[in-house]
């Protein structure tokens, strides 16, 4: 027989999210979420004026890709920490 899971409301998600990145980072998830989004705007900025200045292109983009993805997979990891994998299940 399974058992049923919790699932957490989304004001349950969004103050353990807080709490994980205070207790990682020493700022309120607001504070994460408005860097994560500047850091993003700029490097995509960023790699346009190279691109524009004469860069390549490939190089270029591969490097906005970082920027944009590099806060999705810590977000993702802060999000899933302490939590086991569900395919470990009995």
């Amino acid at each position: 027989m399974a058992t049923r899971q919790h699932h957490p409301t989304t004001r349950e998600s969004i103050r353990k999210c807080n709490e994980a990145v205070s207790r990682r980072f020493h700022v309120t998830l607001a504070v994460y979420k408005t860097i994560k989004a500047t850091t993003q705007l700029l490097g995509v900025a960023g790699g346009v004026y190279a691109i524009q200045q004469g860069a390549d292109p490939m190089t270029a983009l591969t490097i906005i890709g970082a920027i944009l993805v590099g806060p999705e997979i810590l977000e993702y990891t802060i999000a899933n920490e302490g939590h086991p994998r569900s395919d470990q299940e009995d």
